[in-house]
């Protein structure tokens, strides 16, 4: 995905300046793609347990959204067909 290359590079730039007082500074970043038919609220849902999961997995990284399950899977979940 070019948008966590370009969140890498980033974080990888922050982390290697030098702020006013010596300051060094690390960022964690959590990434979730918007897929269709997936509300706002989901959406930012998905990336802040991104960016939860980065802060817990050690900091100063980025994670990657885990995708949006699609209407039609849930739907199908719910009717207990069994597809994932």
């Amino acid at each position: 995905m070019l948008c966590s290359r370009g969140n890498d590079r980033l974080r990888g730039i922050i982390q290697q300046r030098i702020f006013a007082l010596d300051i060094r500074l690390t960022i964690s970043i959590g990434v979730a793609q918007l897929r269709e038919k997936e509300d706002r609220n989901a959406w930012l849902t998905r990336a802040d347990d991104a960016l939860f999961r980065a802060r817990n997995e050690g900091r100063n990284r980025v994670v990657l959204a885990e995708p949006a399950v699609s209407l039609r899977e849930t739907e199908m979940a719910a009717l207990g067909t069994g597809a994932a």
